[in-house]
């Protein structure tokens, strides 16, 4: 321990530090990770608004892309029944709708409410997403053998 222009302690000397080399920085396991960790942080998610799948209730055949307004944290899609006709919806909603489940009012009965919380999860089932996950243990190996 050395004393330094205050009076205190500190735990280190120069000598202590000319002794780090580049090389305590750039070993080929730091390198590695830190390629893994930039990798990983491409695909952490942005602080944008959510992005719902939408549809007019009447013909939900035909669904589009909605970035949803604040305060709209999930993704819905749910069925609802009027005067005997099931309608499907699929829209912005904020998670306490989520939370309500099966509900009746005024002759409409809303069920099979399911709510998400990505980008556009709401929608048809994606192939794409399994695949991504096959590639993560493939790059793995390769970064890492």
């Amino acid at each position: 321990m050395h004393p330094n222009n205050t009076g205190r302690q500190i735990p280190f000397s120069i000598t202590t530090l000319n002794s780090i080399t580049p090389s305590h920085f750039c070993n080929p396991g730091a390198m590695k990770s830190l390629v893994a960790l930039v990798f990983i942080c491409m695909f952490l998610p942005k602080a944008e608004l959510l992005r719902c799948y939408s549809c007019d209730p009447t013909k939900c055949d035909q669904i589009e892309p909605q970035t949803c307004s604040a305060g709209m944290d999930s993704c819905i899609t749910a069925t609802a029944t009027v005067l005997n006709e099931k309608l499907n919806l699929k829209a912005c909603a904020p998670k306490e709708v989520c939370d309500v489940g099966p509900s009746s009012f005024m002759g409409v009965t809303i069920d099979n409410v399911k709510c998400c919380q990505t980008d556009l999860c709401n929608g048809a089932e994606r192939f794409t997403l399994s695949l991504f996950l096959m590639f993560i243990p493939l790059l793995s190996f390769i970064l890492f053998t």
